[in-house]
């Protein structure tokens, strides 16, 4: 549902800008706006599906922990020395076992090469790859027809973010003010 709002809010914003901008400037603004503000948002809708499937994977394999500690005991032990289970397992593990423990779950940590590869499969999508070969491809066929206009071409690329951006902080304080009621 936020992907398909995000695409319908910025579809929306081409269509008003690009009307503006022909109305007010003319075709070669238009066509530079347009084409690099699509190529871009190509981009961001791309990467933002990516790294939200990227996430919904990881929850699902439980590979992030959850904290059910309270945000005031995260600011008073940051790093959970004076719980009650701390304790307790403090008292009966010796050092040298707890540093040896600790060891193995660093090496558990820094992932093989199977790990690095399947991290990376999610910077190598085909999609992402596609949205920027978009982008390349825009910008040559506005220097090859000669219509460029740099200042239209570059203030559209960084629109999409910006709107994008500026949604997600929107509707996340929304949902955290439902929360908070």
């Amino acid at each position: 549902m936020l992907y398909f709002r995000l695409i319908m809010l910025l579809s929306s914003i081409a269509l008003i800008a690009g009307g503006l901008l022909y109305i007010n400037s003319g075709s070669n603004e238009m066509l530079s706006f347009l084409i690099a503000y699509i190529s871009s948002a190509a981009v961001v809708l791309v990467s933002f599906k990516n790294y939200q499937s990227m996430v919904e994977k990881r929850i699902e394999s439980e590979a992030v922990g959850f904290d059910d500690r309270d945000m005031v005991d995260k600011l008073d032990d940051p790093y959970d020395l004076y719980s009650e289970e701390s304790q307790e397992s403090a008292d009966n593990v010796n050092t040298k076992e707890l540093i040896k423990e600790e060891k193995r779950a660093l090496k558990k940590q820094k992932g093989s090469l199977k790990q690095l590869f399947k991290n990376s499969l999610y910077a190598f999508k085909f999609s992402r790859l596609f949205a920027y070969l978009l982008v390349v491809l825009g910008f040559f066929y506005l220097l090859r027809e000669k219509i460029m206009v740099l200042g239209f071409y570059l203030s559209a690329l960084i629109v999409p973010i910006i709107v994008v951006v500026f949604y997600l902080f929107i509707v996340n304080t929304k949902e955290f003010q439902k929360v908070e009621r």
